[in-house]
């Protein structure tokens, strides 16, 4: 059963929503998030929606001095042997994101869904992003060539579902509740039958970037939004999301950064490195790296919102 774990009846129009893993990586990751919607001042007209493991309840709690936070208890793939993959040698763990559609119940009050991970960054513009009703929003993805969407084409006859070739979907979406909650629940159950696939047929995890099972988040979410678009008439629009923390563009060209894995600076892998460099010392956080460092570096500076 899921269980709140702060409430505040306060009704904003739109929640960013997020799944926190019990690894104290991501812990720190959500600390420098919840910083930077207070910075922003995005709190405002959004709340964040923390679903997490009941293993990780109180140290994510033990964080949160805010009435925007919202925690709550979710079931969590490792508690589901279907799905472990004997091939893939794990459980697929990226499918947590998507496990909110079955708390539909959380959102009632709320009219959009900002679905994203946690290592990343919402830049000022974030407040200026205007959408509507019948338009989902993504960032684009970097996993997608000829080869994939001939296999996605191929499983969309095989599961009879239209497929238009709408590809390099990125993770981070932005709709109306209604429909971010379809999506993900179709992006589940086409992610479930691409995994499998690699475990009951192939034999094999396949091949990065060719065909390869630990992208299968990715290709059952290309799935769903394209049915989404063909039966239901939504829109999708591809929007500065998932815009790589390494680089030198402008902020206000962007409304959402995201630390990609490579080791270029920003990267999520070098932070013991930067927690020695002084917040005085930025002197352009104007530039998306620069900016990624400025709020990374005031994660634990006291709370401006409560």
């Amino acid at each position: 059963m899921i269980k709140p774990c702060l409430t505040d009846h306060t009704v904003k129009k739109n929640c960013i929503v997020t799944y926190i893993p019990d690894n104290d990586k991501y812990i720190d990751e959500l600390k420098t998030l919840i910083k930077n919607i207070e910075i922003e001042k995005i709190y405002e007209n959004s709340d964040l929606i923390i679903f997490t493991r009941k293993t990780s309840l109180d140290r994510i709690n033990s964080i949160i001095n805010n009435s925007f936070c919202k925690v709550y208890e979710s079931i969590d793939i490792i508690d589901d042997p279907s799905w472990y993959g004997t091939i893939y040698g794990d459980y697929y763990k990226f499918v947590n994101s998507l496990l909110f559609f079955k708390y539909k119940h959380v959102f009632t009050n709320y009219k959009y869904i900002f679905k994203t991970d946690t290592d990343v960054f919402l830049t000022p513009k974030f407040n200026e992003l205007n959408i509507e009703n019948n338009v989902i929003y993504v960032g684009t993805g970097k996993y997608s060539n000829d080869n994939i969407i001939n296999q996605l084409t191929k499983i969309s006859v095989a599961l009879k579902i239209p497929y238009s070739g709408i590809t390099n979907v990125g993770a981070t979406w932005y709709g109306n509740s209604e429909l971010i909650i379809k999506l993900c629940e179709k992006s589940y159950i086409y992610t479930k039958y691409i995994f499998k696939d690699f475990e009951n047929n192939l034999k094999s995890t396949g091949s990065w970037p060719k065909w390869w099972q630990g992208t299968s988040s990715m290709y059952g979410s290309e799935l769903a939004i394209n049915e989404l678009c063909n039966l239901n008439k939504v829109k999708v629009e591809f929007v500065e999301f998932d815009h790589p923390s390494s680089s030198s563009n402008l902020i206000s060209s962007v409304y959402h950064i995201h630390c990609y894995h490579d080791d270029v600076f920003f990267c999520k892998f070098r932070k013991e490195e930067y927690n020695k460099i002084k917040l005085s010392t930025i002197h352009n956080k104007n530039i998306i790296k620069d900016y990624c460092l400025y709020i990374y570096l005031q994660r634990d500076s006291p709370n401006i919102v409560i």
